[in-house]
């Protein structure tokens, strides 16, 4: 998994593969170097790729084996696809805040929904933001007045 908010982090997280994997001396083009040279499947998750000044393709491996995931919000980055993309859109309304009160682990009542509705719009209404709002609620058992 590879940071991808900046170019520091993205260094950053090649250098801790490649020690995690044995390089000596690991940077990020030795892991590249590594990577492309590794006949068994990998995978490369660039996770927070919104950066618009940030050259992506430039820290894939120079090869035609491997997968390559990219999580963004830059529309941008659509291009670096080789075989398909898919928009993560929003969900509506009703759903996200069952969503939520699901992964909440909480009652669906009227007070609820209505708070959860409210508390969706914050999360822009995408899927892994509110399970992950909800997950949250859940291990620390809150309500959703606290928010």
């Amino acid at each position: 998994m590879i940071d991808a908010s900046s170019e520091e982090s993205i260094a950053s997280s090649f250098t801790g593969i490649g020690k995690d994997i044995g390089i000596q001396d690991a940077d990020t083009s030795r892991t590249l170097l590594w990577l492309s040279r590794k006949q068994e499947d990998w995978v490369l998750l660039f996770d927070n790729a919104d950066n618009p000044n940030i050259s992506l393709n430039r820290f894939f491996p120079s090869c035609r084996h491997g997968n390559i995931l990219i999580t963004t919000r830059n529309a941008d980055n659509q291009t670096l696809a080789s075989q398909s993309s898919l928009e993560v859109s929003m969900l509506e309304e009703s759903i996200a805040a069952k969503l939520l009160l699901q992964s909440g682990r909480l009652d669906e009542t009227e007070e609820n929904e209505q708070a959860a509705r409210t508390i969706v719009q914050s999360f822009g209404r995408l899927a892994l933001a509110i399970v992950q709002a909800g997950s949250y609620i859940a291990t620390r058992r809150l309500d959703l007045k606290s928010f």
